[in-house]
């Protein structure tokens, strides 16, 4: 992780250089998220995007599940965030961090189960 801001009254983001050398950049406000292929996160190709605040904390569950082990630096509190920013920090490219997003996405469903 390059660069972040956690969310609070502002919106939260996080820059990602990953292994692969892909950039990506996370963006949650008011537990809305965008994932995107991009240093900025103002141009790129969305990854993921979801604006339903149901399937962001599920989704966001999902993730927390997979990727039990935090790459996140300490001091992140906000669950939705250390959820979706660790899970891109385990992936290797741009293309994993769709997949992987995508996939708990589907697989929400069954942590509720």
């Amino acid at each position: 992780m390059t660069a972040y801001m956690e969310p609070g009254e502002a919106p939260g983001w996080a820059r990602f250089t990953l292994d692969s050398g892909d950039r990506c950049w996370l963006g949650v406000k008011d537990n809305r998220v965008t994932v995107k292929h991009s240093g900025l996160g103002l141009l790129g190709r969305t990854l993921y995007k979801e604006s339903n605040s149901t399937n962001v904390a599920l989704t966001g569950a999902a993730l927390s599940t997979l990727y039990p082990d935090l790459a996140t630096p300490p001091d992140m509190c906000n669950s939705t965030f250390v959820s979706f920013a660790n899970a891109i920090l385990h992936c290797w490219s741009a293309g994993e961090v769709g997949h992987v997003l995508g996939r708990a996405a589907k697989w929400q469903w069954h942590v509720m189960a």
